[in-house]
C-alpha cells in the first residue's frame, strides 16, 4: 500500500512538471509569434515610408560670400525600368515578392505542432464488453488499459465520456487495487471485477479531481470505468457477470 501511494504522488509530481513545461513552451511560442508579426509589419511600413534625401544647395546673395545651406528636400524614389519579357511566364509561375509571411507561417506550424504534441492521445484499441444484470445484457465499447503507463493515465484530462463507452483496466492477475480521480474531469462509476468475471463492488459517482483512494474491497482482475449513473440506470450490482476475453468463469 505504501508503494502504491508513493507511485501515486510521484505520478502527480511528474504530471505537474510536464504541465509547467508545456505552459512555458506555449508562452515562448506565443511571444515569438507576436515578435515576428510586429517585425514583419514594421518592415512593411518602412518600405511604404517616403524617402527624404538631404541635398546640399548653393545660394548666392549680393555682397556676401557663398555659403552652403543644407535643406530637406523630398526626392521621390525612382522606379527602375522594367522590360517586358518576350515570352511571358504563366501567372502561377511568376516570382513573388519577398516578405515576412514565410516566417509567420513557419511559426504557426511550430505552434500547431506543439499543440498537437501536448494534446492527450487517446488509446486507439477498442473492444466489446457485456454485463448481464437483472435488467438484461448491456453492451459497452471499451478502451483497454493493459500497460502500466496506460493504467496510470487512464481517463485523465478527458472532458467527456459518451454513454455506452468506458475504459477497462487490466491488471493481468487478481490483486488488491486502489484507484483515484486525480486529473480526471468526468464523474465515473468504477466497477471492480474479479478474475471469474463477477463484480466485486461498485464505486458510484466518483468525485472529479479528487485524490481520495478508492479501494477494490478484495482481489480483482480488472476495473471498468463508465460514466457516472450507468450502474444505477441499468441495475448493475455486485455479483453480476461481466463477459470479456480476459475473464475466465469458474
Amino acid at each position: 500500500m505504501v508503494n502504491f501511494i508513493m507511485k501515486c504522488y510521484f505520478r502527480v509530481f511528474t504530471m505537474k512538471v510536464l504541465e509547467r513545461i508545456f505552459s512555458i513552451a506555449f508562452a515562448a511560442v506565443a511571444i515569438l509569434l507576436a515578435v515576428t508579426v510586429f517585425v514583419t509589419n514594421a518592415e512593411a511600413r518602412s518600405i511604404r515610408k517616403p524617402i527624404l534625401n538631404l541635398v546640399t544647395t548653393h545660394k548666392f546673395q549680393p555682397g556676401s560670400e557663398d555659403h552652403k545651406v543644407t535643406e530637406k528636400v523630398y526626392s521621390p524614389p525612382t522606379k527602375p525600368r522594367v522590360h517586358a519579357p518576350i515570352f511571358p511566364l504563366p501567372a502561377g509561375s511568376r516570382p513573388r515578392k519577398a516578405g515576412g509571411m514565410p516566417m509567420v507561417r513557419w511559426t504557426a506550424f511550430v505552434l500547431l505542432g506543439l499543440l498537437l504534441a501536448a494534446a492527450p492521445a487517446h488509446t486507439a484499441e477498442r473492444q466489446t464488453l457485456e454485463i448481464a444484470s437483472k435488467s438484461g445484457v448491456h453492451v459497452f465499447s471499451v478502451e483497454i488499459a493493459a500497460t502500466e503507463a496506460e493504467r496510470q493515465k487512464g481517463l485523465m484530462f478527458r472532458r467527456n465520456l459518451p454513454e455506452g463507452e468506458g475504459m477497462l483496466f487490466d491488471f493481468h492477475r487478481e490483486q488488491d487495487v486502489a484507484m483515484w480521480m486525480q486529473n480526471t474531469y468526468v464523474a465515473l462509476d468504477m466497477i471492480f471485477i474479479r478474475g471469474d468475471g463477477r463484480i466485486q463492488r461498485i464505486a458510484e459517482k466518483t468525485t472529479p479531481l479528487s485524490t481520495r483512494i478508492i479501494q477494490s474491497g478484495g482481489p480483482v482482475r480488472a476495473v471498468l470505468e463508465v460514466t457516472a449513473g450507468t450502474a444505477r440506470k441499468y441495475g448493475i450490482a455486485a455479483g453480476d457477470r461481466v463477459a470479456h476475453p480476459i475473464f475466465r468463469p469458474n
